[in-house]
């Protein structure tokens, strides 16, 4: 009988709705100057560098290759496409 009160008691524990409270979205504002984009003589630079990809067929098997179009260098070695 015990058993049964015990399993009766916590499936309903289970079931029971409870309270969650979410936390309110915070912004934050950084002040920053606008400047008039004609008379301005910055340059937009990336940041990372762009890599793709060089395919090449040698023999009767396709290879590939990463290439740094940035740097203008190879990464990696070739290796056989899947």
């Amino acid at each position: 009988m015990k058993k049964k009160i015990i399993i009766l008691l916590s499936i309903l524990s289970m079931l029971s709705p409870s309270t969650v409270f979410a936390e309110d979205i915070c912004t934050i504002t950084v002040p920053t100057t606008i400047t008039d984009s004609e008379n301005s003589t910055e340059v937009i630079m990336p940041m990372s560098d762009v890599i793709i990809w060089k395919y090449q067929i040698f023999g009767n098997k396709m290879y590939r290759r990463r290439y740094n179009v940035t740097k203008k260098q190879w990464v990696g070695d070739w290796e056989l496409v899947p």
